[in-house]
C-alpha cells in the first residue's frame, strides 16, 4: 500500500509541473497581449491578452485541485 502512495505522489508532482509550463506560457502570453494592446490601442491583443490570462487563471485552479488531494 506504501508504494502505491508513493506512485500517487509522483504522479502528482509530475502533473503539477507539467502544468506549470503552459501557466508560464500563457501568463507571459496574457501580460505581452495587454502590454501591446495598450501601446497600440488595440483591441484584438487585449483580447489575446485576456484569454492568455483566463487560461493562466483555469491551470492556477487545475494545480491548487491537484495539489490539494
Amino acid at each position: 500500500m506504501a508504494t502505491m502512495n508513493k506512485f500517487n505522489n509522483f504522479l502528482r508532482a509530475v502533473l503539477i509541473l507539467l502544468c506549470f509550463i503552459p501557466l508560464v506560457g500563457f501568463g507571459a502570453c496574457g501580460v505581452l497581449g495587454i502590454f501591446t494592446a495598450v501601446i497600440t490601442i488595440s483591441t484584438i491583443p487585449l483580447v489575446m491578452g485576456v484569454a492568455g490570462l483566463l487560461i493562466c487563471a483555469l491551470l492556477y485552479k487545475l494545480i491548487g485541485k491537484i495539489a490539494s488531494k
